[in-house]
């Protein structure tokens, strides 16, 4: 037996008290095509006991056709003699927002990376403990650091400078995480390459 919270109906488009199909095949028919298999894997395995605490996201359809991302969160809280679970609670959360501005914000990141990847300004993008995170094609060649080779190393390693009598200056991205404020490099700073080669480079960090 299966039985719905009035806010569990509203979320799906159903009025409060409205009676529904509680049958698990009801309810999987409702599931996303592309949901379903892992989510019927994942309820299997909490019906059969091998996980005490389950937490899945998925779409449903509501009853006008549409979907809802939904986050459903639940355990077992009483079993069988012989250890199966024999009553099952659980919450469900819509999340729908939360997917929106996320498929909005990996839309923004793949346009701005297609930006970057095309500009003719070498782009390096560290996290905040100075590790590589990003870097586009004339930045690589600029360095000699393939971008994938790059990926999580020190800034301090890839972006070498030095003055023009090739005395090693501070890495302005180290300067810049510290202090949170913009630096700009002098316009007679050189960079070194991975393998020997040298640019003169302006840069604004």
């Amino acid at each position: 037996r299966a039985f719905f919270s009035p806010t569990w109906k509203t979320m799906r488009g159903y009025r409060p008290e409205e009676e529904l199909d509680g049958s698990y095949e009801a309810w999987i028919e409702r599931v996303h095509p592309d949901d379903r298999a892992r989510i019927a894997e994942s309820v299997k395995r909490q019906d059969a006991g091998e996980i005490p605490y389950n937490a899945f996201e998925y779409r449903e359809r509501r009853k006008d056709g549409s979907w809802v991302w939904i986050l459903s969160r639940g355990k077992p809280v009483e079993w069988t003699a012989d250890g199966q679970p024999a009553r099952v609670i659980g919450t469900d959360t819509d999340i729908s927002a939360l997917k929106e501005v996320e498929a909005a914000l990996a839309e923004e990141r793949a346009t701005l990376r297609v930006t970057l990847e095309s500009i003719a300004d070498g782009v390096i993008a560290t996290d905040a403990d100075g590790a590589v995170t990003f870097m586009n094609p004339v930045a690589a060649q600029m360095t000699g650091w393939q971008a994938d080779a790059a990926l999580r190393r020190p800034v301090d390693e890839i972006f070498r400078l030095a003055d023009e009598e090739g005395r090693p200056l501070l890495n302005p991205v180290t300067e810049c995480i510290a202090s949170g404020l913009r630096k700009y490099v002098d316009e007679d700073s050189v960079l070194h390459t991975r393998f020997g080669g040298t640019y003169e480079v302006r840069s604004c960090i």
